[in-house]
């Protein structure tokens, strides 16, 4: 019933679920807008978490600690971080991770890493932190859905 996959190609997390019933419809797509919110704003906190191990370097006039190899990459910019987001389709599917976007094609590289450079999992340490709390939201919303029946 419970399926999460990350693929690392597109940079977005998957939450899908199979066999559902009508009365479930509902709590489920309440907990996935729940479950998209907590996980967005897990990855902003993990890219904005200090302190970093990395080197110290200086960007715009500012010292920055960098992000080292199985961290959350360091939020440098802001540009990924501003691409965040996620999708609830239907009572099936929820996806969340970095859109789409010109300015932030290195997120690809900073995820998966390079010959030079380690992975920075973002998602994956998100995803992992998010397990527990969507369980106990999915639970709750389901149940709320079946004590208030249909309206």
């Amino acid at each position: 019933m419970f399926k999460i996959t990350q693929n690392s190609a597109s940079r977005k997390v998957e939450l899908k679920l199979h066999d559902l019933k009508d009365i479930n419809v509902r709590g489920i797509r309440q907990a996935f807008y729940q479950i998209g919110a907590i996980a967005r704003r897990t990855i902003k906190d993990n890219i904005s978490v200090k302190p970093r191990h990395g080197r110290l370097e200086k960007f715009r006039g500012r010292s920055r600690r960098a992000s080292v190899t199985g961290e959350s990459f360091a939020n440098k910019t802001g540009a990924a971080k501003k691409t965040i987001g996620f999708d609830v389709r239907g009572a099936q599917e929820l996806e969340f991770g970095f859109r789409e976007n010109q300015d932030t094609k290195y997120v690809e590289y900073l995820e998966d890493g390079t010959a030079k450079m380690g992975k920075r999992p973002t998602l994956a340490i998100a995803s992992k932190s998010t397990v527990g709390k969507a369980q106990v939201i999915m639970e709750k919303e389901l149940q709320k859905a079946h004590k208030e029946g249909f309206k």
